[in-house]
């Protein structure tokens, strides 16, 4: 199993799927880092961003509440008999 990575010495890349510790919450949250897109035509005063997203409720920002990251394990090859 792979150690915990601290969002302090490096972030995972963008849309990697990855378990995320996140400050007050009990359990580790499956989560990637996704870029919002900003329109320069409607929203000249926004950059793109990264923000955390929780991967099974989409816009479920996180803010800067993750504070360890880690690599999910491989899934295992399912029978689909």
């Amino acid at each position: 199993m792979s150690e915990w990575i601290s969002v302090e010495s490096r972030l995972p890349a963008p849309e990697t799927v990855v378990l995320a510790a996140i400050n007050g919450f009990d359990e580790p949250v499956v989560a990637h880092m996704l870029w919002e897109h900003c329109n320069p035509m409607i929203e000249p005063y926004f950059k793109d961003f990264l923000y955390w997203d929780d991967v099974h409720n989409d816009g479920q920002d996180f803010g800067d509440l993750v504070t360890h990251w880690m690599p999910c394990p491989e899934m295992p090859v399912l029978d689909k008999g």
